[in-house]
């Protein structure tokens, strides 16, 4: 069995050191294992989806998610950790080609919290300039049923501010609060008032650094910003191209 720390190591070998040898080639049959390397990671990720560059793997490999939207500022930084750390063998648009064709559904409830649908309305702040201290309000509309889910989701650093090992510089992510639903038929007033409330009540760093009213951006899909501003006209627009694709 593997030596489960440096004391123990030191008594075995001073007291039973047969046993000791044995448990040191057991200890690196296990790290030998264990061990991957990021050519072979990259590999991996390769065959499991349509990425032949590379690419995707190499964004993941430096914290790209998934399940946030590829313009969330921790995925640009990925991006472009991946493109510094592996030069010339990809481009931007290799990696946006290669999460369009990973084809997963983002937003369904799948472990991340997300409600099924398109992203509409988005707006993300951080604190003092850390990206890893990140919260996002989305505004999500369902096709299927045409309601409307307002979810805000709160990043903090992976082991802490101060941490430093695997992952470090990266973020988790987790719901804050409970999402509110609109039903079908809501109006733009309406949505942009549910904004609000839930940017009081819950929003608290997209509140005091964001910049709500001038920074929140409409847009047609995940992928897509388009105007910015928080008000009923803006929400109107934003509806209407949702609901138009829904019916197609």
């Amino acid at each position: 069995m593997p030596f489960k720390s440096e004391r123990q190591r030191r008594w075995m070998w001073a007291n039973n050191p047969e046993m000791a040898e044995e448990w040191e080639e057991e200890e690196k049959n296990e790290s030998r294992r264990m061990k991957i390397t990021k050519r072979q990671l990259r590999r991996i990720i390769r065959e499991a989806i349509e990425d032949p560059k590379g690419a995707l793997a190499a964004a993941q490999e430096m914290g790209y998610s998934l399940n946030i939207p590829i313009t969330v500022d921790s995925n640009q930084i990925a991006i472009d950790d991946a493109l510094a750390g592996y030069p010339g063998e990809f481009t931007y648009d290799d990696i946006a080609a290669a999460v369009a064709s990973a084809d997963v559904p983002l937003y369904e409830s799948n472990g991340s919290g997300m409600p099924a649908g398109n992203v509409i309305g988005y707006i993300e702040a951080d604190i003092d300039g850390d990206y890893r201290y990140n919260q996002q309000l989305r505004v999500i509309h369902n096709p299927s049923t045409d309601e409307i889910t307002i979810i805000v989701q709160d990043a903090g650093a992976v082991g802490g501010m101060d941490y430093h090992g695997p992952g470090e510089g990266r973020s988790d992510y987790y719901t804050h609060g409970r999402p509110q639903v609109l039903p079908a038929g809501a109006k733009g007033k309406d949505l942009v008032a549910a904004i609000r409330n839930m940017i009081k009540q819950t929003a608290d760093t997209i509140r005091r650094y964001g910049k709500p009213t001038r920074n929140f951006a409409w847009g047609e899909n995940t992928w897509s910003r388009g105007p910015k501003g928080l008000n009923a006209k803006l929400a109107n627009a934003a509806l209407q191209k949702a609901r138009a694709q829904g019916v197609r």
